[in-house]
């Protein structure tokens, strides 16, 4: 009878023992668990904010490879020419009036990733500027369109007095001077005192000259 108690006492042990160890498992397997779910409840919590339909909508392609192609120096600010011109106009053709805050908004944020919170700002202050500029070049070529040739000095002067003369001319550097180079093409194709070989050389020499100009910039 006592050795029938003793192995009781043994087997009442080892079920105890294995009730610890099951116990222990079972904890790190829930511990388990539930440390494997915590990024996805983290996922969740922290998932993006969903984009007002104003911005959401905008196709950003064309812009966006316009962006590429600015230049910023080693202060991170941009290189103010004719690519910036390019890509100032591009963005304003995506805006819509009505949400035009929330659209630059969005538009400053992604050329930060692109080019650098510098970069950012300072095309963000030029967009309204530009902007405005846009509309009444807009009004001038209705009212000007026509003419043949253009009055350009007029547009010139309006770039002048709406941006400063110092950003106008570096904004508008190449326009301009493709402007002064169709004026000269105009002046030599109704010029009656040239012959047409005269002609001829005189509008090759000035397309030298202009593809010469663009390659040194």
């Amino acid at each position: 009878m006592a050795r029938l108690d003793k192995t009781t006492k043994r087997n009442i042990d080892r079920q105890r023992l294995a009730l610890v160890v099951l116990f222990i498992l079972g904890g790190a397997a829930a511990w388990w668990q539930n440390a494997g779910e915590m990024p996805t409840a983290s996922v969740k919590t922290f998932s993006a904010t969903e984009l007002p339909p104003a911005v959401a909508d905008l196709d950003f392609t064309s812009a966006a490879a316009s962006w590429s192609d600015l230049h910023v120096d080693a202060q991170g600010a941009l290189k103010i020419d004719g690519r910036l011109e390019l890509a100032l106009s591009e963005t304003i053709a995506l805006t819509r009036d009505e949400a035009f805050e929330a659209q630059a908004a969005r538009i400053a944020l992604l050329i930060e990733k692109q080019l650098g919170a510098s970069a950012s700002r300072q095309f963000a202050e030029l967009l309204p500027v530009l902007q405005n500029y846009k509309e009444a070049e807009q009004r001038w070529w209705q009212e000007n369109g026509r003419h043949s040739p253009p009055p350009y000095a007029d547009l010139f002067a309006l770039q002048d007095d709406m941006l400063g003369e110092a950003l106008a001319a570096q904004l508008f550097a190449d326009q301009r001077r493709m402007a002064n180079v169709m004026l000269a093409s105009y002046q030599i194709q109704h010029d009656e005192s040239l012959t047409q070989a005269q002609k001829d050389r005189a509008l090759m020499d000035l397309q030298s000259g202009f593809g010469e100009a663009g390659l040194d910039d």
